[in-house]
C-alpha cells in the first residue's frame, strides 16, 4: 500500500508544496524531491520505498548559502542502514510500551553541521492493525521523543521562530514539566518533561493506547542510564 504524500505542517496549518521533481534512485528505489514552504522557511524532503511495504524519507531543513539541499538528502540517505533486526540508536532505552503497540515510524534529526546542537529522536507505535491504511495507524498512536534540554534565552527564541515549547503547569519527579489530559472528541494526552538529565522528554497518546496510568506511567519505564544532551544521530553531512 503506498502511503500519501508527505504531510508537511507548518505553525498553523499544512504548509503549500513549491515544487515537486524526480530524484535519482536511492539504492535501486525510485525517488522523489519534494520542496515546501514552512512558514517561509524552505523545507526540502527526499523520499523513497527502501522495502515493499517500507518508506524512507531524509528532510532538510534550513540551509545556508552555499549548501546543496538536495546533495545532503542523498549524502544521507545513501549513509542510512535498513535492518529487520537492529533497533535505531536512541539517547534512552523506550520500554514499558504495552505489548499490543507496535512501532510504525522512527524519526531521527540532526544539525547540517557538525557544531549544531539541536536534534531530536522518536519512535511512533500505533495500536490498529498493519493490515489498516496508514492513516488509520496513525489515527491511534503513543509518540516517544526526546531531544536537549535547553534554557530559552533571546537568541533560542529567534530560532524557534513561534515554535517555542510549552510552558510548565505541573512537576513529575521534581522535574518541570507541561500536561494535559486531552478531551473529546480527539482525545489526546500530551506530557512534556523538562531536563531528565539533561534531555527533554515528551510523550503523546491517544485515549485507549496506555492503561490508567497514562503517559505519566509510561514516562516511569524509560530507562535514561547512559543518557545524555550530547547524543547526537550520526547524519552530519560530511
Amino acid at each position: 500500500m503506498t502511503p500519501p504524500s508527505p504531510q508537511v505542517i507548518g505553525i498553523d496549518e499544512r504548509a503549500p508544496t513549491v515544487s515537486t521533481a524526480p530524484a535519482p534512485d536511492v539504492r535501486g528505489g525510485t525517488a522523489t524531491f519534494t520542496q515546501y514552504d514552512v512558514d517561509g522557511t524552505d523545507q526540502l524532503c527526499l523520499r523513497w520505498q527502501y522495502a515493499p511495504d517500507g518508506w524512507a524519507e531524509v528532510r532538510v531543513a534550513p540551509w545556508a548559502s552555499g549548501q546543496d539541499a538536495r546533495e545532503i538528502a542523498l549524502h544521507v540517505a545513501q549513509k542510512l542502514t535498513f535492518s529487520t533486526t537492529d533497533r535505531v540508536r536512541m539517547p534512552a532505552q523506550v520500554t514499558g510500551v504495552p505489548q499490543n503497540l507496535r512501532p510504525i515510524l522512527t524519526n531521527v534529526s540532526g544539525p547540517l553541521t557538525s557544531d549544531g546542537w539541536r536534534w531530536n529522536a522518536g519512535v511512533t507505535y500505533s495500536a490498529e492493525s498493519p493490515a489498516v491504511d496508514p492513516g488509520a495507524q496513525r489515527a491511534k498512536t503513543v509518540d516517544v521523543s526526546f531531544s536537549p534540554y535547553f534554557e530559552m534565552t533571546d537568541k533560542i527564541r529567534a530560532e524557534l521562530n513561534g515554535k517555542e515549547p510549552p510552558q510548565p503547569n505541573t512537576t513529575i519527579n521534581g522535574h518541570q514539566a507541561y500536561f494535559t489530559p486531552g478531551g473529546d472528541p480527539d482525545w489526546l494526552e500530551l506530557l512534556t518533561v523538562y531536563d531528565v538529565q539533561g534531555l527533554t522528554v515528551r510523550i503523546d497518546a491517544h485515549r485507549g493506547t496506555l492503561d490508567e496510568q497514562g503517559t505519566k506511567g509510561l514516562l516511569q519505564q524509560l530507562a535514561f542510564a547512559g543518557a545524555t544532551p550530547d547524543w547526537r544521530p550520526a547524519l552530519v553531512a560530511d
